[in-house]
């Protein structure tokens, strides 16, 4: 910037070195200081070049080694702000979906909120999602514009192409069959379906010429953990190697990534990633790269460490290309979504040492040149040397304390002195000029201080050590609430804004102690008594000679009320797993059967009479409370039950810590958790002991109803509402003559006289309406031969427990013969 600002001025015109005027009066003094003077400028001169190629030497390694650090750390930030895009947008479409502000069966919704997200990441190269009916809707840039497809399940199977305005309204669709055998080859949605969690996938060559693409998959789950569709966002690697050129700034260097296996990723050199092999496109290993740099890099890599994967830390080597050394730096790159790359810096000795070289030989013709005049000047070094160096000395120590007085008087016997004058007098005026141009550089360095300071979002404040306000940013009036008048001139203290005077004077302590304090979390107070939390940094400088604190303030109040809502909705999580009276158990099952708790809920104390702490402190307590015969089938014994199924339940009994045997009834659920190998098993557990007892004895009363309906010696009926029979026993068959298939399906109306059916069905409805509990009746049945038999009934209604009728209940006794008795007598 200062260059710029010298080259933009107009400067005076210089004036020319005139020749030295001769005078009549020369006296050489070759034989007092030529000798002296030769052996010190000899001595010096090879001093100084030998040191200057030893620490030209040192200054190559220490650069070169800097340098490539300062590359690894710039290529370290970028790939994490290129590859942090995706796993940012699963999680933007996650959240959406749950917080039901995505519908993913509406495929034109889903593909314009594609679209705007992808206005805000323009490095993705497209968003994809297909739902698990096979229906996807993507968005993509086609010739600079932006198109939404979308393929719905129909009959045709066809994509609706959508061409978008700047606002991502559809412009025009475009109907194209889908090509249902590459629907087909999603690897990314089978991959993310059976891991179940976000992950990147392999890298796909696209062609010999081009880069590889890599995508990252989300599977997206509603709150039941049910699949709904599966995300794709695709990455073109041509963007990486993209930022890799930019960063590498030597021609001769390189930079690339490798995976673990030894294939190569992406590189800054133009040779391709990629052969065809077969007519196949195939990845290239680094170490047959066609680029000679990183194939011998990536083989010294593997023979230096005997593989690619025991590279765990960041590496410094280097190591010789036809006596050229090469500058290595290897370093790490992971993420929790898969990637496991290492990144590759290699630069060549040559790029730093051709300069070195360079100013080698120059030096060496300089102190021969030196070397050269020293003999010229000890001919015409006289005692008159002494006046004009005395008034370059005076006048150099002016210039020091800011008195410009020169020009310098310019008579002089030495011709030498009288340039040295001359060239000292435009030298002064020279740094006159540039002492003017910096002092205009700094004012507008100010200036443009002065406006970030003020235009900054952030809150901003100058103080003194002792915490007087100097200056404050509009940000900070408008977050504190105060006019400029209250703070400008009024000490901390005084105005204060700090909620915790103990944790102010810690800060200042730090600040003092350590001269900067980044990015603390401090909370503060407005004019109005309303708390703020922010992150707060300080830094200790000195301004126009004065030490003054600059500090800057983020507001993350609103992230804090998310963080403490976040811990409270774990906390009643937690309240509510702990209240159930229910057990509620985590653990993680391996494929050898050993098992591992997580988690139980206090509720187990209710359900088995062991305390959580019981049960993780013994393992192996529970599975030892559960008879023998039980334990087949319950959710540890065996492995292999996960591999089926996900979600299974079961009845066992427990043997209670009072010894009481207990029916469980137990639900599970399961997950395969790829990266610690394990089924994550979550476990809920309830006491149906009281459901047992209750069933046990409805069974007994049931079997002993069904034994006195069979075997009992009057007859017995069941019947519906409408008088149809549904269940009748021996005896009254025997009454009747009917067999048991006969007489099941019709009414007792077809059984009954004809004259007593109507009084039978005025005592059923007068039960019906609940006026009866029950009646007795005599009347007569119609044999199945024709003949007339009397009875005696009896008849009540069975209800539920909410009273609605069900059936009734008839018990019915042959009178015939008493009837007859009575009639002779």
């Amino acid at each position: 910037m200062l260059h710029q600002i010298l080259e933009g001025r107009p400067r005076k015109q210089r004036r020319p070195v005139s020749l030295p005027t001769r005078h009549s009066l020369r006296f050489p003094l070759l034989m007092v200081l030529i000798v002296p003077f030769l052996l010190e400028i000899i001595v010096v001169v090879g001093l100084t070049g030998y040191l200057s190629f030893l620490n030209g030497q040192r200054s190559v390694n220490k650069i070169a080694r800097q340098f490539i650090r300062a590359v690894s750390t710039r290529t370290h930030e970028q790939l994490d702000d290129f590859l942090q895009a995706p796993p940012q947008i699963g999680r933007m479409v996650t959240d959406a979906v749950e917080l039901e502000m995505l519908n993913l069966e509406n495929l034109q919704d889903v593909g314009l909120y594609l679209w705007k997200l992808q206005q805000h990441y323009p490095a993705i190269d497209s968003i994809g999602l297909m739902n698990v009916d096979g229906e996807s809707v993507g968005v993509q840039q086609i010739a600079n514009q932006p198109v939404i497809e979308v393929l719905q399940e129909t009959d045709s199977r066809q994509f609706h192409s959508y061409k978008t305005d700047g606002s991502g309204n559809f412009v025009r669709d475009i109907l194209t069959q889908a090509n249902d055998e590459e629907l087909a080859t999603n690897t990314w949605y089978a991959n993310a379906i059976q891991t179940g969690k976000p992950a990147w996938s392999v890298i796909e060559a696209q062609s010999q010429d081009g880069d590889g693409r890599i995508s990252f998959s989300q599977p997206i789950y509603d709150p039941h953990r049910k699949l709904l569709g599966v995300l794709s966002i695709q990455n073109n690697l041509s963007g990486i190697r993209h930022l890799l050129s930019q960063i590498n700034p030597l021609s001769n260097g390189r930079i690339f990534i490798i995976e673990r296996s030894g294939l190569l990723v992406v590189s800054s050199s133009e040779r391709p990633s990629y052969r065809v092999i077969d007519g196949n496109i195939q990845r290239l290993r680094a170490s047959k790269s066609d680029d000679r740099l990183i194939a011998e890099t990536a083989r010294y890599l593997v023979s230096e460490f005997g593989g690619l994967s025991d590279i765990r830390t960041e590496q410094q080597l280097h190591f010789d290309i036809e006596d050229d050394c090469q500058f290595v730096q290897v370093t790490p790159y992971a993420d929790s979504f898969g990637l496991d790359w290492l990144f590759v810096v290699v630069v060549p000795q040559s790029s730093f040492m051709a300069e070195i070289r360079h100013n080698n030989r120059t030096t060496v013709l300089l102190c021969t040149g030196a070397l050269l005049g020293a003999i010229a000047l000890g001919w015409f070094t006289t005692q008159w040397i002494a006046r004009p160096i005395l008034r370059l000395n005076r006048a150099s120590r002016n210039l020091a304390i800011d008195k410009w007085d020169y020009p310098v008087e310019e008579n002089t016997p030495i011709a030498e002195l009288e340039v040295l004058v001359r060239s000292f007098n435009q030298m002064a005026e020279y740094l006159q000029e540039s002492f003017d141009q910096v002092k205009i550089a700094l004012q507008e360095s100010e200036e443009k201080f002065t406006k970030f300071f003020h235009a900054s979002p952030d809150p901003m404040g100058i103080t003194t050590l002792d915490g007087r306000f100097l200056e404050v940013n509009n940000s900070f009036l408008k977050l504190f609430g105060y006019a400029r008048e209250e703070v400008i001139g009024r000490r901390q203290a005084e105005v204060k804004i700090w909620a915790n005077p103990v944790a102010r004077s810690a800060y200042i302590q730090l600040l003092q102690a350590n001269k900067q304090v980044l990015h603390q979390e401090q909370t503060f107070r407005t004019k109005t008594g309303e708390q703020v939390t922010t992150l707060f940094s300080s830094e200790i400088l000195e301004i126009q000679g004065q030490p003054c604190v600059i500090s800057i303030a983020k507001d993350i109040s609103d992230r804090k009320r998310l963080e403490l809502a976040l811990q409270h909705s774990e906390a009643q999580l937690k309240n509510v797993l702990n209240s159930a009276s229910a057990s509620v158990t985590s653990a993680r099952i391996f494929p050898n059967a050993d098992w591992q708790y997580e988690y139980w809920s206090d509720g187990c104390e209710a359900i088995f009479g062991y305390t959580s702490q019981e049960f993780m402190a013994d393992k192996n307590l529970w599975c030892s409370r559960i008879p023998p015969e039980d334990l087949a089938r319950v959710w540890m014994a065996n492995p292999e039950n996960f591999k089926n199924r996900q979600t299974f339940a079961g009845k066992y009994r427990f043997r209670h810590k009072d010894n009481s045997l207990r029916w469980i009834s137990g639900h599970v659920t399961s997950r395969w958790d790829e990266a610690s190998g394990c089924w994550i098993v979550t476990a809920v557990d309830v006491d149906i002991t009281e459901y047992k007892q209750a069933e046990e004895a409805l069974r007994q009363s049931e079997e002993c109803f069904r034994g006195a309906f069979a075997t009992s010696a009057v007859g017995m009926n069941i019947a519906a509402l409408d008088g149809r029979f549904l269940q009748v026993n021996p005896a009254f068959c025997r009454m009747l003559g009917y067999s048991e298939s006969e007489i099941l399906g019709m009414k007792f109306d077809q059984v009954t006289h004809p004259d007593d059916a109507r009084l039978d069905w005025a005592y059923t409805e007068q039960l019906l309406s609940g006026e009866i509990p029950y009646y007795h009746l005599k009347k007569r049945y119609l044999h199945k031969d024709g003949h007339i038999l009397w009875a005696l009934i009896s008849v009540s209604l069975v209800r539920d427990s909410h009273q609605p009728p069900l059936y009734f209940v008839a018990h019915v006794q042959d009178i015939t013969g008493r009837k007859q008795t009575t009639f002779e007598a």
